[in-house]
């Protein structure tokens, strides 16, 4: 997964720590949210999150920073990672998944699901490969993907 915003683009979006962005937003590249958006989030690239979404989330790739949250459905195309005291409070969709904070909804992935230690899960998961840790919280059914070649 690419771990970096590239700040030499025209095309990436920052939105500051001081910015409040009242309705929806949509990139054909990345997208770095340090401040509060309430709509739906459209990006083509990266959605580095470090501040709070309101609203449904589409995104090649998605990084929630710590303490950033994210309330709505999550469409990822590809990987998710969820660094500690994050939170998603909605579903989502994936490829692979790496949890360290929380998620209150249902999480479907194409590929791998990773809940590491600490980290808690209260809704579904359904994948073809999980991992879960020791001292990982999961509170709801896992369903196995079999993927046939």
């Amino acid at each position: 997964m690419l771990d970096f915003i590239d700040y030499n683009s025209s095309n990436t979006t920052i939105i500051t720590r001081d910015d409040i962005v009242e309705g929806n937003i949509s990139s054909s590249d990345s997208i770095e949210n340090n401040g509060k958006v309430f709509g739906y989030v459209n990006c083509d690239g990266l959605l580095s999150n470090y501040g709070q979404i309101t609203g449904t989330v589409n995104c090649s790739n998605l990084i929630l920073r710590n303490n950033s949250q994210i309330f709505g459905d999550c469409q990822i195309l590809f990987d998710a990672l969820l660094e500690k005291n994050s939170l998603i409070r909605g579903d989502v969709q994936c490829n692979s998944i790496e949890v360290n904070g929380k998620i209150y909804g249902n999480i479907k992935a194409n590929g791998k699901v990773v809940i590491n230690s600490g980290a808690e899960v209260y809704g579904d998961i359904s994948a073809s490969d999980l991992c879960v840790q020791n001292s990982a919280v999961i509170v709801g059914k896992v369903k196995y993907i079999f993927n046939r070649l």
